[in-house]
């Protein structure tokens, strides 16, 4: 088998995960249009032109929003569980196999930094882990709490600085939010792929 550095072993899984939230935002282009297609509803075609293409117009609105609402949780879930598996690989490839405990550390991207940081002996790993381990605990919420914010998660979201949300809202999902959090759990990966790098 063929050797490689340190820095080749954690580049290659980031490379992969970063392809994988270009297909993410790729999706996200499209899904847009739901909200384009709010934006220029004021827009409307002459009257008889309306009639015309009203049964068509109904049916593509029905369709864009029930895709609108049905992907937009599963690609923040589809991310989260990226970010997941480069993390694994990227704790293997630096620290070997992980402990049966620590398992669980790579859907919670808070306790993984604390725990790189311990590892590595630093004072501060990775300065957007508050904000990643939001978007982990919307995905779980998402997943697990049936879109239910409970005190755990607002806890969370407090300590990432989301304060637009209470204990028993329904966590919303625009085509923005999925951005940003595709983006934030890219930085992230990004700054625990550098301090990997360093450490090496």
């Amino acid at each position: 088998m063929e050797e490689r550095e340190v820095g080749e072993t954690i580049q290659v899984p980031y490379d992969l995960f970063t392809k994988e939230l270009d297909l993410v935002r790729n999706l996200l282009s499209i899904i847009r249009l739901k909200e384009d297609r709010e934006s220029v509803r004021s827009i409307r075609p002459l009257a008889s032109l309306r009639d015309e293409i009203g049964p068509l117009r109904s049916r593509i609105k029905d369709f864009t929003d029930r895709v609108y609402d049905a992907v937009l949780p599963l690609m923040l879930a589809y991310s989260v569980a990226c970010l997941e598996q480069f993390l694994r690989t990227a704790w293997e490839d630096r620290f070997g196999e992980p402990k049966k405990s620590m398992r669980h550390l790579f859907s919670q991207p808070k306790p993984l930094a604390l725990k790189l940081r311990n590892n590595l002996g630093q004072k501060e790993v990775v300065s957007t882990a508050f904000k990643a381990n939001a978007v982990a605990m919307k995905r779980h919420v998402l997943l697990h709490r049936n879109g239910v914010v409970d005190k755990d998660a607002l806890a969370v979201f407090m300590e990432a600085g989301i304060k637009d949300v209470r204990e028993g809202d329904r966590l919303s999902l625009s085509v923005q939010d999925v951005e940003d959090a595709v983006d934030t759990v890219q930085r992230f990966a990004h700054e625990v792929r550098d301090v990997l790098l360093a450490a090496s």
